[in-house]
């Protein structure tokens, strides 16, 4: 009879963990943290954050805190990563604190479109000018955006978010393709939040999922 309740017993574990019971984390829930933000995770995954963001890892085996910023970022991470828009950082990027999350992400569009065409027309003075180099000598890779997925309004439960997708391209040794990158837009508690996700490209899905997730539960903390 023992038996019986005891094979009863790891049945239901089995069941409870694949409905994701037992599946996802919380970070940050009482806003304890240094971090302003707090949101669920996957069972296995990482949270990371330094003084302008925070990433939720698949594997941050690699990711490091450096003069103050998480470094580390390669071909296979995988990752939910945040970030407010302070009043400052919005009129030094875009001359104002009035742009709504839609238009941001327009003009992120535009850039990344304009940025493309430079590459593949080979006009190098106006792709020079929309990365910033500076040196006509030294040209470190560059990640070349290539939108596959315009600003998208979603609903994701209480929250509106405006994504972007794009498959960027590296120029180190031969251009080929390297991540695929997600860029979005929100507003929380009158905050506007940057998000940008690193997809998993063999499972593109099942990401999709974990992203949703993450952005459901997604709280801001007021700081004190």
């Amino acid at each position: 009879m023992k038996k019986v309740r005891f094979l009863g017993l790891i049945l239901l574990v089995l069941i409870l963990s694949a409905c994701g019971v037992f599946g996802l984390r919380t970070f940050n829930e009482d806003g304890s943290e240094a971090s302003p933000f707090s949101f669920e995770y996957p069972l296995g995954w990482e949270v990371l954050y330094d003084n302008e963001s925070t990433w939720a890892f698949q594997n941050a085996e690699d990711i490091e805190i450096k003069d103050g910023r998480l470094q580390g970022f390669f071909l296979g991470t995988i990752g939910v990563g945040m970030g407010i828009l302070t009043p400052e950082i919005l009129i030094e990027e875009y001359g104002t604190t009035e742009n709504t999350p839609a238009e941001i992400m327009d003009l992120k569009y535009q850039e990344s479109v304009a940025m493309w065409e430079a590459f593949q027309s080979g006009d190098q003075e106006e792709f020079d000018e929309l990365t910033g180099m500076v040196s006509l000598t030294e040209r470190p890779a560059i990640l070349v955006p290539d939108v596959y997925e315009s600003p998208t309004t979603l609903q994701i439960c209480d929250k509106e978010i405006v994504i972007m997708k794009v498959q960027d391209y590296s120029t180190f040794v031969q251009f080929s393709p390297y991540w695929k990158r997600w860029w979005g837009m929100t507003v929380i508690d009158n905050q506007v939040i940057q998000i940008i996700a690193l997809a998993d490209r063999a499972d593109e899905e099942r990401f999709e999922e974990i992203f949703e997730s993450i952005i459901c539960s997604l709280e801001v903390h007021e700081s004190e």
